[in-house]
């Protein structure tokens, strides 16, 4: 699986599917970063990683992933590529619940992760850090409130 970072310059990049880059595309993204030359691209490695504190730019990388690491062709993510993005992605911002429902995932969803779902859950963990969830919308994806059904009572 590849590192967070790797993801972040994706995203600059604009690279339209995992592991590969068009020439195009990597040209674009290392302009718009101002980057002629490698020792330029190491000093804005620094630059590239404090963008993960921004929620705005978070927010942005975490919806690039779900296209990002999708299969061509395919609508939904992989359940497998699903799990492996959100605790690369929370491992970040340190969701203390990305476990348990990558747990409850794989237990009783055990399919394919729709968009809808990818982004409902980006909101959710915003909101919901404590398992006693007290002021969830029903309006969260099927996945997710069974999920709180489910961690509720444990």
């Amino acid at each position: 699986m590849f590192g967070f970072f790797q993801l972040v310059v994706s995203w600059h990049m604009k690279a339209a599917t995992m592991c590969e880059f068009s020439k195009q595309e990597f040209v674009s993204g290392l302009q718009s970063l101002g980057v002629d030359s490698m020792d330029k691209f190491r000093e804005r490695i620094q630059f590239m990683r404090n963008e993960l504190k921004d929620e705005q730019k978070f927010r942005e990388i975490y919806n690039f992933a779900f296209g990002w690491a999708k299969e061509k062709g395919q609508k939904s993510l992989a359940l497998d590529t699903a799990i492996g993005m959100w605790q690369l992605l929370f491992a970040e911002k340190q969701w203390p619940l990305v476990d348990h429902w990558c747990q409850f995932l794989q237990a009783r969803h055990n399919k394919a992760i729709s968009r809808d779902t990818w982004s409902q859950l980006l909101e959710f963990a915003r909101v919901h850090v404590h398992p006693r969830f007290r002021n969830y919308s029903v309006a969260v994806a099927k996945e997710l409130r069974i999920f709180i059904s489910v961690i509720e009572h444990v």
